[in-house]
């Protein structure tokens, strides 16, 4: 977990051998919108997720839960938004902000 404060750009780190993931985890009240809407909703988070430097073993992702315990993952790279699954796979029927 990281440190609370306005300088934070992630909530979790979940490191391992390989990869290391950085994870910001938000509430999202709409969480069916769409990838367009949410990317609108969230653009500070991502923008600062965004700040983490990162390679092929590096990735930074935004967590969306709702208040009924649905969750949405995102792979956040530095020109796209893409959905991902729980594996950290592109979702097959997700969406894709470039």
């Amino acid at each position: 977990m990281a440190l609370s404060g306005p300088e934070r750009i992630f909530d979790i780190a979940i490191v391992s051998k390989i990869p290391v993931t950085f994870s910001r985890v938000m509430f999202a009240p709409a969480i069916l919108a769409t990838i367009q809407q949410l990317a609108d909703e969230f653009k500070e988070e991502i923008a600062q997720l965004r700040i983490i430097a990162r390679d092929k073993a590096i990735t930074a992702e935004l967590w969306l839960r709702s208040k009924h315990g649905t969750w949405r993952f995102f792979l956040v790279t530095p020109n796209s938004l893409v959905e991902i699954d729980r594996g950290g796979k592109p979702v097959v029927s997700g969406q894709m902000l470039a």
